[in-house]
């Protein structure tokens, strides 16, 4: 007999018995894990989709209104209706036909002061004058279907002042 130093050790099966079962046992298990994770990476993947729709749309309402706002301080003759159609132009072909447009002037107090213009033989003249200030709101509504189905509106409202001079 050998030497117990030189007896070489017995080996152990790593197989369960079940041989090509064993296989078959771990597929079914990522099958299962598939099944449950599918679901959930799908719903995040339709959330982050509907939220960067809504964000979208959101920074679109509120760059229209922004630029509508802008519009109307700027020409003081324009009317709603023309600031509401350049608002539509402004957001490009898609946008415009999905936006709803709301603007609203409200009168401000009214500024009487005098106003000196330099005449031709360099002395002043003075006349009196009268500011007219409107405040005037520009609404940009838009809304939003996401994958899921569930509707949303993006809403942002800006103003400014919107001032005309004339000679009393």
């Amino acid at each position: 007999p050998r030497p117990r130093s030189a007896r070489v050790p017995a080996r152990r099966s790593l197989d369960t018995g079940g041989g090509p079962m064993v296989r078959t046992r771990l597929r079914g298990a990522s099958l299962v894990e598939g099944a449950v994770v599918l679901p959930v990476v799908i719903s995040l993947l339709m959330l982050v989709s509907g939220a960067s729709l809504m964000w979208r749309a959101r920074m679109c309402a509120d760059s229209a209104a922004a630029e509508g706002a802008r519009y109307a301080t700027l020409h003081p003759t324009a009317d709603d209706y023309e600031v509401a159609s350049w608002v539509r132009a402004q957001a490009g072909d898609q946008a415009a036909t999905q936006l709803s447009v709301t603007v609203s002037a409200s009168p401000l107090a009214d500024q009487d002061y005098e106003m000196r213009v330099l005449g031709e033989d360099g002395g002043w003249l003075a006349a009196d004058a009268r500011t007219t200030r409107e405040l005037v709101t520009v609404t940009v509504s838009m809304p939003v279907t996401p994958v899921w189905g569930a509707s949303w509106t993006a809403t942002a409202t800006h103003s400014g002042v919107r001032s005309t001079e004339g000679v009393a």
